[in-house]
């Protein structure tokens, strides 16, 4: 290029210099605007990394899966199919918690015994817990005095114990999810309001399952169910007008003896054609076996959700697909007059 005036299509050395400054300034206006688009994205604080939090059960990990999304990963301690009363972690489940995990949600009053010998052995490990049972307070309250009077929602508990299955109460669902939610973002103050936003879409879809169990089961005939097994559905029954009567308490290690047994058959043969036995398949269905032959009873399967079995894992369930499993059964087996509608697995 000539520099210089010129009579053909040449410029002058101002007018390219003036040309040179006005690309470097559509450069750094560029650069700003990339910077300002990329930096509002869901990226995690540090490229490349997710938070990693741990879940004791399958409704908690499925509650951080979905106020996390793709800035966090998230791994269920309790394997399918174990009970979280009974199981223990291996060293190399602690060592996991110590040196990788960055948050532990665990539903706590006493759901998960083996979390103080956690707390006792890994170092430094409770300041990475959540209970998510402290966000309920009034409501174990409320439910150990319920035990302690007439049991209605809540039948033949261990006497002195709170039930731990509150993830049953979805108003106390929503709640919990709002707590997950805070502690991710103070764990990660970059994705405050990607997690607040799915946050409120799991909120809304537990409205709706909420809304779907009330019109239900408020049509049935019938407000009592059995439980051959452990009493798991305290909080379900409270929350939509309903009574549990279980086999037996709250650990799904014990049995029932002869004259509960004796009891519980004389109650579900009083319910004439329309009788009914509800059992978690996860656990063992030997003694709703017992009680339908016995009786003639339907059985029905209603599973308080801790664990998924091995098939439900290959299908993709939810924690949400199973509730509305559960209220299917339970319209089914009290004779409601709405269907449950609930969506599609």
């Amino acid at each position: 290029m000539v520099f210089g005036k010129s009579k053909d299509k040449g410029v002058s050395r101002k007018e390219h210099l003036a040309f040179k400054s006005a690309s470097i300034l559509q450069v750094r206006v560029l650069t700003a605007f990339l910077f300002v688009v990329f930096s509002c994205c869901s990226l995690p604080v540090f490229a490349g990394e997710r938070l990693k939090v741990v879940a004791s059960i399958f409704p908690v990990a499925e509650m951080a899966r979905a106020v996390g999304g793709d800035r966090v990963d998230v791994r269920q301690l309790i394997p399918p199919g174990s009970d979280p009363h009974s199981w223990e972690p291996k060293i190399s489940d602690m060592v996991w918690l110590e040196k990788k995990a960055d948050l532990i949600i665990l539903i706590g009053a006493g759901l998960e015994p083996w979390a103080e010998e956690v707390v006792g052995q890994v170092k430094d490990v409770r300041s990475k817990m959540l209970e998510l049972a402290k966000v309920s307070d009034d409501l174990l309250k409320a439910d150990k005095d319920q035990q302690k009077g007439h049991g209605h929602g809540h039948d033949d508990h261990a006497s002195g114990h709170n039930d731990p299955h509150i993830w049953l109460d979805f108003k106390w669902d929503m709640a919990a999810t709002l707590r997950i939610a805070r502690a991710m973002t103070a764990l990660d103050p970059g994705g405050a309001s990607f997690y607040e936003k799915n946050a409120q879409n799991y909120i809304e879809a537990l409205k709706k399952l909420d809304i779907s169990y009330q019109k239900a089961l408020s049509s049935c005939p019938r407000k009592t169910f059995v439980v051959a097994g452990h009493a798991a559905f305290g909080y379900l029954a409270r929350a939509y007008g309903l009574r549990q009567v279980a086999l037996y308490g709250l650990s799904p290690d014990a049995s029932p003896g002869p004259r509960k047994m004796a009891e519980v058959t004389e109650l579900v043969e009083k319910e004439g054609a329309a009788k009914a036995v509800f059992f978690d398949d996860t656990v063992t269905g030997s003694l709703a076996k017992t009680l339908s032959r016995e009786t003639g009873a339907r059985t029905f399967v209603m599973t308080p959700g801790e664990s998924l079995k091995r098939s439900d894992i290959s299908k993709g369930t939810t924690f949400i697909g199973l509730m509305y499993r559960n209220l299917d059964a339970l319209s089914d087996g009290l004779g409601c007059k709405t269907p449950s509608r609930g969506p599609a697995e």
